[in-house]
């Protein structure tokens, strides 16, 4: 289920290209479709990691890489990247704008030199995800707060950018605080660890679903 709802608002974003090809939605395409091929790429490094350890494990193991933790940076910095633009691009103020521009350039510098060398891409990076969470969750709190600004008495759930900045507050709070703290049930318990992540991917889920929904409604001014 979950494989097939990631797939699902990029569908509808290629169903409505007309739409999507033009800034800012343009680079919120390229957000789904990045997550799409990072999200196939994670589970097919798993699936043949684990079918043909004997031949691929002393490779990996030279490199440190027992897991799937050095795939995070380059979610990290597809976040500044893609919804950084997305979000600055979507709002008409230019001082929230320009903030959350020089907020992307910021985080993105950062994830470079903590992956490089505070802490690596071997093991889960604790400042790095919580960094890319309250990243996620000062990126949605600006756009809703745009968003009731302009729409306090309208009907919200016709509004596209009011379903995405709800989906990237789900993935960044919900999703983010039981990331942080599976980070520290590792610890403890593998088992709760990954059932932990169990219920990360149902929020991951719900938010799929309400990108899904934001393109559905699409199209809208392009500016909140």
């Amino acid at each position: 289920i979950g494989s097939f709802i990631s797939f699902l608002p990029l569908t509808l974003a290629i169903i409505k290209w007309k739409y999507f090809k033009e800034k800012p939605l343009l680079w919120l395409f390229f957000y789904f479709l990045s997550g799409v091929i990072l999200n196939s790429f994670t589970s097919a490094f798993v699936d043949l990691a684990t079918k043909y350890w004997k031949i691929v494990g002393p490779t990996l193991q030279s490199w440190k890489i027992d897991d799937t933790f050095f795939v995070d940076p380059i979610y990290f910095l597809r976040n500044a990247i893609f919804l950084g633009l997305f979000c600055s691009q979507s709002l008409k103020s230019e001082k929230y704008a320009n903030f959350i521009r020089w907020t992307s350039i910021g985080f993105a510098i950062f994830i470079i030199i903590n992956t490089c060398f505070l802490e690596g891409y071997e093991e889960y990076q604790t400042i790095g995800n919580s960094l890319d969470n309250f990243f996620k969750i000062l990126l949605a709190g600006i756009m809703l707060r745009a968003i009731f600004a302009i729409n306090n008495q309208r009907n919200l759930i016709k509004i596209p950018h009011f379903w995405f900045s709800i989906s990237i507050l789900i993935i960044g709070s919900c999703a983010g605080l039981i990331d942080f703290l599976s980070s520290r049930i590792l610890e403890q318990s593998s088992v709760i660890f990954y059932q932990a992540h169990i219920i990360k991917d149902c929020f991951v889920i719900l938010a799929f679903i309400c990108f899904s929904i934001g393109t559905f409604y699409v199209p809208w001014k392009k500016q909140i």
